[in-house]
This record gives structure tokens, C-alpha cells and sequence, in this order.
């Protein structure tokens, strides 16, 4: 048989090709015994599994008690975990969409934003009872603890403030201007509070001592488009259809699968709703 420099090609392109995937699989091969090795070396990995109540959103966790405080927004109350056993030992009651929850180790007192009902829920970790509310704006998502100073600060999303609570009287001692506050923390030992501000793509730096924003730092900006959840829900990027409009079929069904087929609390066509950081965005 002649052999040709056209089939001379193929053969050295046939070989590659093989050369190739055998060394995409002894990658793959070392890449899963790298991480099957990592976790028998201690390194993380999930231990436990631990079921809360609906729609569970934020946590927050007292490491002196060992207990974990979970903010269930479909069933209105928080799941206090045991750490040591990784189960559920008390549900509280709270108000309405529980959204941001803080914890206040010196005093062993946890602090719940109720988005709903514009208050926080003021639990005694000892007796997992809710033992006072206090009224915070409205649309409170956010809470921090600065433990040293025993004050307690809530973002609220629709008076766009940052109430500031002492955590002795439980009553608010001050209000400082953020607009669009969605997210809060506390450093205890700088006694600044740092805020997050939604539509500025900023966060605003607050004084512990004067309870006033001292500084603003600009953060990244998504690039704006004509989609809602893609300027705001990063993840379903690339998932725009030939307008740059997010397609609503797509869309219902990535809310479906995300919510496991549950109803929503008073579901509507939109997500303002049951996700208030996208309420009035642009």
C-alpha cells in the first residue's frame, strides 16, 4: 500500500487527539485523589446536614455556647442548632420574612431583622424565648453586634437608614443615613460599622462613637442591562435571550428549582417580593 503524506497527517493527528485525552483523564484521576486526600487530611469537607424550616437565608453562630441561630423566612421563626450534636434543639417564633440575625456573645443575646413587620426580635440565648422587639425603619434586612460596646446595628432597605440600638435598654439611640442599605457589619475594635449601599455600589463607613458615616468607599458596578436579574443576580448570567431581557420561562423555572417547588409567602409575578434587594432597582 502507497502511503501518502495525506494519510502520514491523519495518523499524527489521530495521535494527538489520543495523546490528549489520555492526558485529560490522568488530570481528571489526580484532581479527585488530590481532593479525596484533602479531606482525609482534615481539610473541609461536609460533615453534617442539618434540616431548619422554610426558605432558610442567614446565619449567625455564638462560638462560646456553640449554638447556631438560622433565619428561616418562609416559616417566620429561627432554628437554634447545637453544634456538637449538628441538630436542631429550638425553633423561635419571629415576625414575619426574618432576614439578617447577629449574635452578641458577651450578653448571649441574638438579634433578628423581620423584614416584614419593620422590628427586630430580641432572643435570650439562654432560654431561646424572644424577651423583647424594638422597631427599626422599615424593611430592616441586615443586623451586626459590636459586642464591646453592646450596640446593635440594622439596615433597613425602605427608610434606607441604619437604626442603631443599645443593647442595654433595648431601644434606639440613633439613626444614621445609608441609602439603599442592604447588608451591615461591625468591627469591635476599630468601632467602625461598615454598610453596604445598593444603588450608590458603595459602602458607607459609620462612626461607633458618633454614629455618623465618615466615609464612602466605591465598589465595583455590574454593567447595566435591560434584564433585572442579570444586573442583580450575577449567577444567571448568560442566560439572556436575543433582547438582553432575561426570558420569563427560564426564569419562572430557575425560581421554581431554586425554591424546590414550595410556595412562596405571598408569591407574585416578581421578586421585590420574597428578595427586597431587588425592590425599585433600576
Amino acid at each position: 500500500m502507497k502511503v501518502t503524506v495525506d494519510m502520514v497527517r491523519r495518523a499524527a493527528l489521530g495521535a494527538g487527539l489520543v495523546m490528549l485525552a489520555l492526558l485529560a483523564v490522568g488530570v481528571l484521576v489526580l484532581r479527585e485523589s488530590a481532593s479525596v486526600s484533602r479531606a482525609a487530611d482534615g481539610g473541609p469537607s461536609v460533615v453534617a446536614t442539618v434540616a431548619v424550616g422554610h426558605f432558610p437565608k442567614f446565619v449567625a453562630v455564638n462560638p462560646i455556647t456553640n449554638r447556631i441561630y438560622v433565619t428561616n423566612y418562609g416559616s417566620a421563626s429561627v432554628s437554634v442548632i447545637d453544634g456538637a450534636s449538628s441538630t436542631v434543639i429550638d425553633t423561635v417564633a419571629v415576625g414575619t420574612w426574618p432576614e439578617g440575625v447577629a449574635v452578641n456573645i458577651n450578653t448571649n443575646r441574638i438579634y433578628v431583622a423581620n423584614h416584614l413587620h419593620d422590628y427586630v426580635s430580641v432572643i435570650d440565648g439562654a432560654s431561646n424565648t424572644v424577651i423583647d422587639t424594638v422597631a427599626a425603619g422599615v424593611s430592616p434586612v441586615g443586623v451586626a453586634v459590636n459586642p464591646n460596646t453592646n450596640r446593635i446595628y440594622v439596615a433597613s432597605w425602605d427608610s434606607e437608614d441604619v437604626s442603631v440600638i443599645d443593647g442595654a435598654s433595648n431601644t434606639v439611640i440613633a439613626t444614621a443615613a445609608v441609602s439603599r442599605p442592604s447588608s451591615v457589619a461591625a468591627n469591635p475594635d476599630t468601632n467602625r460599622i461598615y454598610v453596604t449601599s445598593w444603588d450608590s455600589s458603595s459602602v458607607s463607613v459609620i462612626d461607633g462613637t458618633s454614629n455618623t458615616v465618615v466615609a464612602t468607599v466605591g465598589v465595583r458596578v455590574y454593567p447595566r442591562r435591560s434584564g433585572r436579574e442579570h444586573q442583580h443576580e450575577p449567577h444567571l448570567r448568560g442566560k439572556l435571550d436575543l433582547q438582553g431581557r432575561l426570558g420569563h420561562r427560564w426564569g419562572q423555572q430557575h425560581r421554581n428549582r431554586h425554591h424546590r417547588g414550595r410556595e412562596l409567602p405571598r408569591r407574585c409575578n416578581c421578586n421585590s417580593q420574597h428578595e427586597p434587594h431587588l425592590r425599585d432597582a433600576p
